[in-house]
């Protein structure tokens, strides 16, 4: 029987948040047919996974965390851009990114959303909802 081929990049996300899970399903949807280099992984299930990767429940909760296949963890932008590499319908983002001003703009940008959508998840955390 033929081993299933390890991934060349996992994503960590919290299913939980409407907003991350909405965006981790589009995609999903746009993963190629059969492509193995995309794993997907739901922190809600799965913490001990977290662990072996030296991130925290909390740390995804905040910005979203990849680990690549030589083990180092992309955070944020940087974790949207290789996530974005892997899709064709997404890798003029990651081009588009990669370039120095715009890439400090979606940082910014980015890190103003990631605070609020993540007080807002622990917010529904605490009241039960999420």
């Amino acid at each position: 029987m033929a081993e299933k081929p390890s991934p060349r990049l996992t994503t960590y996300y919290n299913a939980r948040c409407p907003v991350c899970s909405a965006g981790i399903r589009a995609y999903r949807g746009s993963q190629p047919e059969g492509e193995a280099g995309l794993a997907w992984q739901d922190i809600n299930r799965d913490e001990a996974a977290l662990a072996a990767a030296g991130i925290t429940r909390n740390d995804v909760w905040y910005r979203l965390h990849t680990l690549d296949e030589t083990g180092r963890v992309l955070v944020g932008i940087d974790a949207f851009i290789a996530i974005w590499d892997r899709l064709p319908a997404y890798r003029w983002r990651a081009r588009l990114l990669r370039l120095p001003i715009v890439r400090q703009l979606a940082h910014l940008g980015y890190e103003a959303l990631a605070f609020p959508l993540y007080r807002w998840n622990l917010w529904r955390a605490r009241r039960g909802s999420g």
